[in-house]
């Protein structure tokens, strides 16, 4: 079966698949405090004149994006001046390059701005990205009213996953009491525009006879739709639907089974996908499909490795597949940033590291300040803070390092891990370093995740890792400031595998 439900991803595929809807509960307090920040909204910026036709608009739209991926500052431009040239979509895509990257050259104020712009510009996407910078407060202060308020513009316009986006609101409901009725409405419309997320928030309404009367002939017809329209979930939720609720004669039962069989490869096939691309909720639900054995082969220790990218990226899906195969989630509900609260550890029994503050400086020449609670080094995983510099070691099962722990550091090192973080200033620019040395025998992948200063407390990012050598010293570099780094899922190869991005 499909694990609780998590608000449903936003996959806009024109450009990028940023768009997921994580959990908008308030988070808690940032344990970072830039001493120097803009705190206000940017200023609302006018739409620009519009002398581009939509069908212009269009296919200068797809011609930048035919050459993104190999001169992505040029895109970037392009799209820029696409934008000033009155398409709103050109709008979207330049605020969406700010606010993907490159490392170190996010900027989410101009991707804010730049979602204004497309909104005005009567650009369904911009209204769904305005919403969900709005939701977050990634660019802008947080605001649920807000974001409705867009998503409401972006679905009145015709695109579906704004639709979608309204109704996850109305079902969750994060600044009153949810609204199932309206939510229902909402995903009944995003379905009917073809949004698979909308499909499968819909079904599961009918299936709970929640806002709407119980129907679960209504709710397989819904998933069925989703999953069409590409959606994992609803590709899930429509093999498990038809094989509970059918009864059909003996002599429809192999069609039954080939229906589910074909339903639940396409819902793996279209996970893998999205795990593929870096999407955590995608690895989450693939790992469901492994658990079970639905349109994959079965296998555990897959499934155990899925869901802990998922539950690592912040999507309760994963987590809750960690503690169905009886394992620990390392963050979930209670965590902040890379820890959870210190509390929940006793340092009297744990090796920890005192409270401290740590100054980073970003190139600029400002000053930002890193509270360093008193945490322990390895919960259960190695957490890095700036100045950190220490040994871990652990315990090979399966293939896998388990039981990590911290040691002091050894005269003569064996099967242990030397890792350190800083900041350091090269040349006329300052960097975050990670670096790793392993003393064990074998190949050694794993996976890494960061926090950005700026960003709020439990919003990780993943990153790309290599694997490392017996007796390598690896060292990894980030212009970006970084308040802390967690590394974990470590496994052992017999020979080096790719670099991967998790």
């Amino acid at each position: 079966m499909v694990g609780p439900r998590t608000p449903r991803s936003l996959a806009l595929v024109a450009t990028s698949a940023w768009l997921c809807a994580c959990a908008a509960t308030p988070l808690p307090s940032n344990v970072v405090t830039p001493l120097e920040s803009a705190t206000a909204s940017p200023p609302v910026v006018a739409a620009p004149a519009p002398p581009m036709s939509e069908a212009q608009c269009d296919e200068r739209i797809e011609e930048i994006r035919g050459r993104a991926a190999a001169d992505r500052d040029r895109a970037r431009d392009d799209y820029a001046a696409s934008c000033e040239a009155g398409c709103g979509d050109g709008c979207w895509a330049a605020g969406s390059i700010q606010h993907r990257g490159p490392p170190g050259r996010r900027d989410d104020a101009k991707a804010f701005a730049y979602y204004q712009r497309a909104c005005a510009a009567k650009s369904g996407i911009g209204c769904a990205a305005l919403a969900f910078s709005y939701r977050m407060g990634w660019g802008t202060a947080r605001s649920f009213d807000e974001a409705k308020r867009y998503y409401r513009m972006g679905c009145d316009m015709n695109f579906g996953p704004a639709c979608g986006g309204l109704g996850d609101m109305f079902e969750t409901q994060t600044d009153g009491a949810p609204d199932s009725a309206e939510a229902a409405r909402d995903y009944l419309r995003a379905c009917e525009l073809r949004d698979g997320g909308g499909c499968d928030g819909a079904g599961q309404l009918y299936a709970k006879g929640r806002g709407v009367v119980a129907d679960d002939r209504r709710a397989l017809a819904l998933y069925d739709k989703g999953c069409d329209y590409g959606s994992a979930l609803a590709c899930a939720r429509a093999g498990d639907a038809a094989a509970a609720n059918a009864d059909p004669s003996p002599d429809k039962q192999a069609a039954l089974r080939a229906r589910v069989d074909s339903t639940y490869r396409r819902g793996a096939e279209l996970a893998r996908a999205s795990c593929d691309r870096g999407d955590p909720q995608g690895c989450s639900i693939l790992g469901d499909a492994y658990r079970a054995g639905k349109g994959v082969p079965r296998d555990v220790e897959i499934a155990r490795r899925l869901y802990r990218i998922g539950c690592d990226g912040q999507m309760g899906l994963g987590c809750a597949g960690l503690r169905a195969l009886g394992d620990v989630p390392s963050i979930d509900g209670t965590a902040s940033g890379a820890l959870a609260s210190a509390s929940t550890f006793d340092c009297a029994r744990v090796r920890c590291r005192d409270q401290s503050k740590v100054q980073l400086y970003d190139n600029a020449g400002h000053a930002f300040e890193v509270s360093v609670p008193s945490s322990p080094y390895v919960p259960d995983a190695i957490v890095l803070f700036p100045g950190d510099d220490f040994y871990v070691t652990g315990d090979e099962q399966d293939g896998r390092l388990v039981n990590l722990r911290y040691v002091d550091p050894p005269a003569a090192p064996s099967r242990v891990l030397h890792v350190q973080f800083s900041q350091r200033k090269i040349g006329e620019s300052y960097s975050m370093l990670l670096e790793v040395q392993s003393y064990f025998p074998r190949w050694t992948s794993y996976h890494a995740l960061t926090h950005q200063v700026s960003r709020a407390p439990r919003e990780l990012r993943q990153t790309t890792t290599c694997p490392i050598g017996p007796m390598i010293h690896a060292t990894e570099m980030w212009p970006d400031l970084l308040s802390s780094i967690r590394l974990g899922d470590f496994r052992f190869d017999d020979k080096p595998g790719p670099c991967n991005y998790y």
